[in-house]
């Protein structure tokens, strides 16, 4: 039977505030996930930092039962969550501070990429968000703080594994060119984000995106709740 790789994130030491802090150089967009302000240190602070893969579990029932193999994903899992995912063809994953995976081309390492798509649960009681088109609303507003330029808008619909639709929007007039899925769950909201410096790096992987988009299966009864 084939097995899936599982990794377990823990619970950050820190209280980030913050969605993608790309690093003091490059920095990309900082958008509010809670109310609460960041640690001490932690505003502008991003450091990718590889865990080892750990023990992997058979998942095949699971995955193959929505028309793929377990041994195409990777099973992630922390404080509230757990997601299997898929890297596009190409492309290589690492762990960054703010999410359990990011993907960025395989030509390029994590930190200067121009390029990544990263993958992350958030708490709809933590951000104050019901719905996607609540969170996309909190979302605008913490990156005009930084871009008073910047818009979004519906790109359409994705469909995650399991079929459902889930929304795609837009995010343009600021730094990046991006494009963010938001696929609902009871109690939180997984933003799969693409994040391109130059409009030609975001053309060139919205192929990506969509199959990290297509390859997301949500896993609640592998949720930790420490």
């Amino acid at each position: 039977m084939a097995e899936a790789t599982v990794v377990t994130v823990p619970r950050e030491r820190t209280t980030p505030n913050k969605r993608f802090d790309r690093s003091a150089k490059r920095q990309r967009r900082l958008v509010p996930l809670a109310p609460r302000a960041p640690a001490p240190g932690q505003a502008w602070r991003w450091a990718l930092r590889m865990r080892r893969l750990c023990t992997a579990i058979s998942l095949a029932t699971t995955l193959v039962s929505s028309g793929a193999s377990a041994a195409e994903n990777q099973v992630f899992m922390g404080p509230g969550y757990a997601f299997g995912v898929s890297a596009p063809d190409g492309w290589v994953g690492e762990k960054p501070d703010f999410a359990p995976v990011l993907f960025h081309p395989s030509r390029f390492s994590g930190d200067v990429s121009p390029v990544v798509i990263y993958v992350r649960p958030v708490s709809k009681a933590e951000v104050g968000a019901a719905t996607p088109a609540q969170l996309n609303a909190i979302d605008l507003k913490g990156m005009r703080a930084q871009w008073p330029q910047i818009r979004s808008g519906k790109a359409g619909e994705l469909h995650v594994r399991s079929k459902e639709k889930v929304p795609t929007y837009n995010f343009s007039g600021g730094r990046y060119f991006e494009r963010v899925a938001y696929v609902d769950h009871p109690k939180a909201i997984t933003v799969i984000v693409l994040s391109a410096e130059t409009k030609e790096n975001f053309s060139s992987s919205v192929a990506a995106f969509e199959h990290v988009v297509s390859s997301y299966q949500w896993l609640p009864e592998l949720a930790s709740t420490k």
